[in-house]
């Protein structure tokens, strides 16, 4: 087909087939975008691009100390490749600051529940026309799982789109659907990722009955089928 632009959003889901040491970008198919600290998780990957969307980032990880890396920038300089960021990072060499108003006029702030959010709003503004989701699990409980919504709503959109979604655990996602209070979606105030809470009080004119004006053509209410 022409024009054909593949993608995989790669997260860091372990799974008893999973050998992240052994796996490069060939592994996958198309681009590579993945999160943030891939050389943990992926030693030999050379992704096509990263998303570090988190404002209070600085190499440290209380919640996993094992996972604090004081030369984070140089790590992310050593890839070559677009790093994808919420602000401006001195010293991050590649890197693209994203124009969140911009974004959450487009897409609104619930749209936002997760890392791979990001990654869903440039692919439909990209024209990406296939998505493939590797590593992305949010069943465990707290954070990941409390993203699903978010995620299916990202989903939803994208198919409007008519972007070709490829996901294992899709199916399972959306059996999950019924157990969501929606309206709870629709009041979001908070992007993922903004520790600071710099978009929280952007006054933008935001349908409450449609999640968006011009990118995601799709109601709350059809969520809910």
């Amino acid at each position: 087909m022409s024009g054909k632009r593949v993608v995989t959003f790669l997260g860091f889901f372990t799974g008893d087939k999973w050998y992240h040491d052994k796996l490069t970008e060939s592994f996958f198919p198309g681009e590579v975008w993945t999160l943030t600290d891939p050389w943990y998780f992926y030693p030999k990957l050379k992704p096509t691009r990263i998303y570090q969307i988190h404002e209070d980032y600085d190499g440290t990880n209380p919640a996993a100390p094992y996972r604090t890396w004081p030369d984070w920038k140089g790590r992310y300089n050593s890839y070559g490749c677009e790093i994808v960021t919420r602000r401006e990072f001195p010293g991050l060499n590649n890197q693209r600051v994203l124009d969140m108003k911009k974004l959450v006029y487009l897409f609104s702030i619930p749209f936002f529940g997760s890392s791979f959010a990001y990654m869903f709003a440039d692919a439909m503004l990209e024209k990406v026309t296939e998505i493939h989701m590797y590593g992305i699990r949010l069943a465990t409980n707290g954070e990941y799982q409390n993203q699903l919504p978010s995620m299916i709503l990202n989903l939803e959109a994208a198919k409007v789109q008519g972007i070709k979604i490829v996901c294992p655990f899709e199916n399972e996602w959306f059996r999950e659907r019924d157990k969501f209070d929606w309206a709870l979606l629709k009041e979001v105030k908070v992007l993922y990722g903004d520790e600071n809470g710099n978009y929280q009080n952007l006054d933008l004119k935001i349908n409450p009955d449609i999640a968006d004006q011009s990118m995601i053509k799709i109601s709350y209410k059809d969520l809910q089928k």
